[in-house]
C-alpha cells in the first residue's frame, strides 16, 4: 500500500527503524483513520472510546515495530494489535458493566439495558473464531483480516504481492474452512456466533 506522500509501508516502517520519526509520523495519518473504521465497524463503543483505542493501537504498534522483521506485513501486523486491543476493551467493559440494577430499578427503566453477559458473550465469540482463525494458512488469515477492515482485493494483492485473482481463492476457501471448524467445534452455538454483527464482518452474513 502506498502512503499519502507516495511512500510504501514497508518504506515508511524501514525509514522509522532507521531513526526517522516523520516516518511514523506519516504511517499514523495513513492508519488513524483506518483504525478507527475498524473498531467503529465492531461497535466498540463511542467516539471517544474508539478514539482511544486507535492511540492504544498506535502506541502498542509504536513500541514495538522494531520487532518486525518483513516490513511488507505491516498492515496485516497492527490489525492484529487491534483486534486484540478490542478483546481487551471488552474484558474491561464486563468488570465496569459488572453492576446489575436492583428490582425497583430496574422497573423504573425501559428495558434497554446492556448487562455485562452480552459483552461477554460478544468477547467469547470474538475469541472462538481468532482462535480458529490460526489455524489457516497465514495468507488466508490475512485476507479475511484485512478484507474485515475494508480493504479492496486489489489492495489486499498488491499488500501480500499476490494476484487478485489469488486473494479471491484465499478469502473464499479461507472462510469455508472457518465456518466448516465452527459448526464442527461448536455445533450447538454456531447459529449464534455466526448471527453476531462482529462475526459477520469477518465471515460475511451466513444463512
Amino acid at each position: 500500500m502506498q502512503s499519502n506522500i507516495g511512500k510504501s509501508d514497508a518504506e515508511l516502517v524501514r525509514s522509522y527503524q532507521s531513526g526517522n520519526t516523520e516516518a511514523w509520523n506519516e504511517l499514523c495519518i495513513e492508519y488513524g483513520p483506518r483504525l478507527a473504521e475498524f473498531f467503529r465497524s465492531w461497535q466498540s463503543g463511542n467516539t471517544a472510546d474508539v478514539q482511544d483505542l486507535v492511540q492504544d493501537t498506535l502506541l502498542a504498534a509504536m513500541e514495538d515495530i522494531h520487532k518486525i522483521e518483513d516490513p511488507q506485513s505491516f498492515n496485516a501486523w497492527i490489525l492484529t494489535i487491534a483486534t486484540r486491543k478490542r478483546i481487551s476493551w471488552f474484558k474491561e467493559q464486563e468488570k465496569r458493566e459488572s453492576y446489575l440494577p436492583s428490582e425497583d430499578e430496574f422497573m423504573e427503566t425501559t428495558p434497554v439495558y446492556l448487562g455485562p453477559e452480552h459483552i461477554a458473550v460478544n468477547n467469547e465469540y470474538l475469541q472462538i473464531v481468532m482462535d480458529l482463525m490460526k489455524q489457516l494458512s497465514e495468507n488466508q488469515r490475512m485476507v479475511i483480516l484485512l478484507s474485515a477492515i475494508g480493504m479492496k482485493q486489489k489492495e489486499i494483492a498488491e499488500q501480500l504481492n499476490i494476484k487478485v485473482g489469488n486473494v479471491k481463492v484465499l478469502l473464499m476457501r479461507g472462510k469455508e474452512k472457518l465456518i466448516a471448524r465452527l459448526k464442527a467445534k461448536y455445533p450447538d452455538d454456531y447459529a449464534d456466533i455466526v448471527d453476531d454483527e462482529g462475526i459477520q464482518s469477518l465471515l460475511g452474513k451466513q444463512k
